[in-house]
């Protein structure tokens, strides 16, 4: 029995042909959920969605623009996450000192 290591290996063992199906029901439905939103925004009944050429090329060159941009951008929006959480700390960390020394100062 093959047992898979690593992602690697899955890959390796996957045909071509599976990879390049996936990659255009990935783009169909990505064309379809473009034109569903699109319908929808206007206001327009279910049964104009279209998946035609023109769709289904404008997705194949915004979708890896939108993939590269992510992972440019993904670095980027983590680091601001983490400042905002540590700001987050720190001010709960001086509400809570804050606290302790007005309940010292009410005791005394």
């Amino acid at each position: 029995m093959f047992k898979i290591k690593s992602f690697k290996d899955l890959i390796g063992t996957i045909d071509l042909a599976f990879i390049l199906t996936a990659i255009t029901i990935m783009g169909y439905a990505l064309c379809y959920c473009y034109s569903l939103g699109q319908n929808d925004y206007y206001r327009l009944p279910f049964s104009f969605v279209e998946l035609d050429i023109k769709g289904l090329a404008a997705t194949a060159i915004k979708f890896p623009f939108a993939v590269i941009l992510l992972f440019i951008a993904s670095p980027y929006l983590r680091r601001i996450k983490e400042e905002e959480e540590k700001k987050r700390y720190e001010e709960e960390k001086n509400s809570r000192e804050k606290k302790r020394l007005n309940k010292k100062k009410k005791s005394k």
